[in-house]
């Protein structure tokens, strides 16, 4: 994939440049108001909570802001998944203190779960988490990144959370530089989700998933982006076009976004595609008929040739 297949949204048309939070801003998204789309929710450096709501593709805050009595102390990162199996969506937070805590959505209202999923989990300062479904088990697994530089999967058996036996993200060193803010989508339309990290070089690596191991892309499609530092990516369709585009937290407090194009699988099929016959009358000396089938990559067209043919006449095929 191209770089060139990324472009910068102008700030005209970025619905987050008026929300400044400080620094470091961590954005989510998530049903706040039960109304069908998906609003805006932001993690900050101070450990609060903002939430603005999606009016038709414009974000306000909230008259009422539903996490107004939440404070984690510092670098609050949110995430959002269905902890206790009644449908709605409940918050995860990252936090600076090396814990991640979880709160219970009730009717839109969020209280600290009593008995915490993560509370054994120790993934690092500056926990940055989010969900995908790692195994391929049906449940939602945590990934988590950190000022550390790591990315850490912990596996979701029944809603106890527990780190897996192997790692299957890339652990170099310095190769994913330090504050990792994992996400997934599909980048290169496999149908699998791929991994996307940003880091606090303000850039985002990729990494392409093949079969459950990751492996850093050859041509990273977000090579251009440089928000200037701490990058906290999350995926969002802005302009209803059906594909997702990346929605970038920066150190400066502020939401970018950029539109993304992903282009279709055009991988050749390995098996029959066409099946079909032609025939002609060539009756008149030297008489031309062209082929009525092409190729566009490497396959093969093959087929069986008859033909009727008198003293002194040839058939060339081409």
């Amino acid at each position: 994939m191209s770089s060139s297949l990324v472009t910068l949204a102008p700030a005209s048309n970025n619905p987050f440049a008026s929300i400044d939070i400080g620094f470091y801003a961590a954005p989510a998204f998530t049903d706040l108001d039960g109304d069908g789309d998906l609003d805006l929710v932001v993690g900050a450096y101070n450990g609060t909570l903002a939430a603005y709501r999606n009016q038709n593709g414009s974000f306000a805050a909230f008259t009422a802001n539903p996490f107004a009595g939440i404070d984690v102390g510092a670098f609050s990162k949110p995430a959002f998944v269905d902890l206790d199996g009644d449908l709605d969506l409940d918050m995860v937070v990252g936090t600076g203190s090396h814990t991640i805590v979880a709160y219970r959505n009730t009717n839109g209202v969020f209280a600290a779960l009593s008995a915490n999923p993560f509370a054994g989990i120790d993934a690092g300062f500056r926990v940055n988490p989010t969900f995908v479904d790692l195994d391929g088990d049906g449940d939602l697994d945590l990934i988590a990144g950190n000022v550390h530089g790591t990315v850490l999967p912990y596996r979701n058996t029944g809603g106890s959370f527990a780190a897996f036996d192997v790692n299957p993200f890339p652990i170099q060193a310095n190769e994913f530089h330090s504050r990792t803010s994992p996400a997934f989508v599909d980048l290169d339309s496999d149908g699998d989700l791929d991994l996307v990290v940003g880091n606090i070089q303000g850039t985002l690596l990729t990494y392409e998933n093949r079969h459950g191991t990751f492996t850093a892309m050859a041509d990273n499609p977000f090579a251009s982006i440089d928000v200037g530092k701490n990058a906290a990516p999350t995926f969002f369709d802005l302009d209803g076009d059906g594909d997702l585009d990346i929605v970038v937290g920066t150190y400066y407090g502020t939401v970018l976004t950029f539109a993304l194009v992903v282009p279709p699988d055009i991988t050749p099929p390995d098996t029959t595609i066409v099946t079909a016959a032609f025939s002609a009358d060539t009756a008149a000396n030297g008489a031309t008929n062209t082929d009525f089938v092409t190729k566009t990559a490497a396959q093969t067209i093959s087929g069986t040739l008859s033909a009727a043919i008198v003293a002194g006449e040839t058939v060339h095929v081409s």
